[in-house]
């Protein structure tokens, strides 16, 4: 029952506008697609003239964009890399699962601002809300919210 408070609190206070990335339409992904690459390479330019590192721009902004396909030729691009820096064979595995999750982190970030399971957890900047809840008790579903 307190987790289930603290997640109304949570989309009281973020105002998600679905539930899960899986609502989100093609055509409103497509247009944000756009403006969030077209924003973070604005930001860019930025951060050029003032000497300091860029933003990482995505391909995608959202997981219903993340195809098995795409997934895979990330792993595979990520495997290349390591192999031309020389990494051990028997390691690169495991920091391409590292890699790879941070890479769909960096690819879904409408879901966090628009998709209440996708967002940052607020009792626990670690953690997705769906994580959150996942960790307490894998049955409790949520199906709406009211704001």
């Amino acid at each position: 029952v307190d987790l289930l408070k603290k997640v109304a609190m949570h989309a009281a206070s973020m105002k998600p506008t679905v539930i899960s990335y899986e609502d989100l339409s093609a055509e409103f992904i497509e247009s944000e697609n756009k403006a969030i690459i077209a924003d973070i390479e604005k930001e860019n330019e930025e951060l050029v003239r003032l000497g300091k590192p860029l933003k990482n721009i995505p391909q995608f902004v959202s997981k219903q964009q993340l195809t098995d396909e795409a997934v895979e030729a990330a792993k595979s691009e990520m495997k290349e890399e390591l192999i031309a820096q020389g990494k051990p064979e028997k390691i690169i595995d495991n920091i391409v699962a590292g890699k790879i999750n941070r890479w769909i982190e960096d690819n879904s970030a409408l879901d966090k601002t628009h998709a209440l399971l996708s967002q940052t957890y607020v009792m626990d900047d670690s953690m997705t809300v769906e994580e959150a809840i996942k960790a307490v008790d894998a049955s409790i579903e949520i199906v709406e919210y009211v704001r």
